[in-house]
């Protein structure tokens, strides 16, 4: 696969201009769930507020590859601007963040792919 497929605008601009990142870890937050990628390093946090079960403010943190720190930007941006409920993410998939990304995802780049999806899931499994 041509790596300049993969880096599209779309992911370098998450990528250069992330959405909602913050530049430390959130300390009052009411949630956070984190992901690593152990192939190559890639990690992150995601932070949520929450209030009445609906998501009042998004954050996250991180660090890593193009594709896995536009992931976390592009989720963060979908959330808050569609005002998500916590039923709202519950019902997510990989398939959302692939949408997001906008570009084919090889094998080998899944796990960069899908930080923030797991991310996303750790906050929901502390949310039960």
């Amino acid at each position: 696969m041509d790596n300049d497929f993969l880096y599209e605008e779309n992911i370098l601009e998450h990528y250069r201009n992330p959405r909602n990142k913050l530049n430390k870890a959130c300390t009052d937050c009411d949630c956070v769930g984190y992901a690593q990628n152990v192939d190559c390093g890639d990690s992150g946090e995601l932070y949520l507020d929450l209030q009445n079960g609906r998501i009042q403010n998004v954050s996250w943190s991180g660090n890593g590859c193009a594709l896995s720190q536009a992931g976390m930007s592009l989720m963060t941006e979908k959330i808050k601007n569609e005002k998500l409920s916590f039923e709202d993410l519950k019902l997510w998939t990989p398939a959302i963040i692939y949408e997001l990304l906008k570009v084919k995802i090889s094998p080998s780049r899944i796990n960069c792919a899908l930080l923030a999806y797991r991310c996303l899931t750790d906050n929901l499994k502390k949310l039960k």
